[in-house]
């Protein structure tokens, strides 16, 4: 069952992924359909729509969200949101070198901020993100909010690559006069514009690279509300503490680094948990798992133990 939890995440945001990079950089007829459709899926996107034309579909998005999050936790995040499924991806791509795999499997203890501090840091880029958008600079929310970061992202930096890829093959391909991939002259991209795109790409690659998701613990306005609701859901991650080998690797593993001890003084910090079931796959002794809390005199762990968060 652990498994296969963690193996549906990983399938859903797999077709989610393949989706947005259709949507910002597939053939036009694909792209123009997802574009369209995608943003509908999105609670940024669904939040300027409910504000700027009392949209009632935003509405409805926005409440079932909300509601998936107070049951389920940050189910959204961990497998719906294309920034995060773009840090997924360069987290995966950097675990392919020795030396990144090492760095992001060392030891828990002071590898992250105080949940104190982290708390701090993440209700301080809202609470200022909010002030600017009521103030009437939407420069913040633009920059944050995941599906707009994460289209800039692809459209910025992905379509050029796009582009000067095809145009390398086309020109590989006249040789032999085949003229399927030719076409018009594509599209130039200001610098600035790439400029920008490319930095913000680094930042959040560095980020993802190192520290998992540690953009979606502490930058991103729309996380840090979903948080707030995970924290009431009754499906979570529990650990079985007497069960628990003391090992670590569930807190090594995880890419929100929202684990901390091991055994009887384990705590989940529940508003940073994207629910990305990595804790599950990798635990050797079956201790951890997603649900709810044990039932008085049932079999199992113990609800002392099972709720342990």
């Amino acid at each position: 069952m652990r498994q296969r939890l963690w193996a549906l995440r990983l399938a859903v945001a797999i077709v989610a992924g393949a989706l947005f990079a259709v949507a910002f950089l597939g053939p036009a007829a694909s792209a123009q359909s997802l574009a369209t459709w995608l943003p509908r899926t999105q609670v940024g996107p669904a939040l300027y729509r409910l504000l700027g034309a009392s949209s009632l579909a935003a509405g409805l998005l926005l409440v079932s969200v909300a509601v998936l999050t107070l049951l389920a936790g940050r189910v959204y995040c961990a497998a719906c949101c294309p920034l995060g499924i773009l840090q997924d991806a360069i987290r995966f791509l950097a675990r392919q070198v020795p030396a990144l795999r090492r760095w992001q499997d060392r030891p828990s203890k002071g590898r992250q901020p105080p949940s104190s501090q982290r708390l701090v840091l993440r209700w301080a880029v809202l609470g200022v993100t909010v002030a600017l958008a009521v103030l009437g600079c939407s420069t913040a929310v633009v920059v944050l909010e995941p599906y707009s970061a994460c289209g800039r992202v692809l459209t910025q930096v992905g379509g050029p690559s796009v582009r000067a890829g095809r145009e390398v093959v086309s020109a590989a391909l006249e040789r032999f006069d085949i003229y399927g991939l030719a076409g018009g002259l594509a599209p130039i991209t200001p610098a600035a514009v790439l400029g920008l795109g490319i930095v913000f790409l680094l930042a959040v690659a560095i980020l993802a690279a190192l520290d998992g998701r540690l953009y979606c613990t502490t930058l991103c306005p729309v996380g840090t509300c979903l948080g707030l609701l995970a924290q009431a859901a009754p499906l979570r991650v529990r650990f079985d503490t007497p069960a628990c080998a003391g090992c670590g690797l569930c807190a090594r593993r995880c890419r929100a680094h929202c684990i901390q001890g091991t055994g009887a003084a384990v705590r989940v910090d529940r508003a940073a948990c994207v629910a990305c079931m990595d804790c599950l796959a990798v635990c050797p002794t079956g201790a951890v798992r997603y649900g709810l809390p044990a039932r008085r005199g049932g079999a199992g762990p113990s609800p002392a133990a099972a709720g342990r968060d």
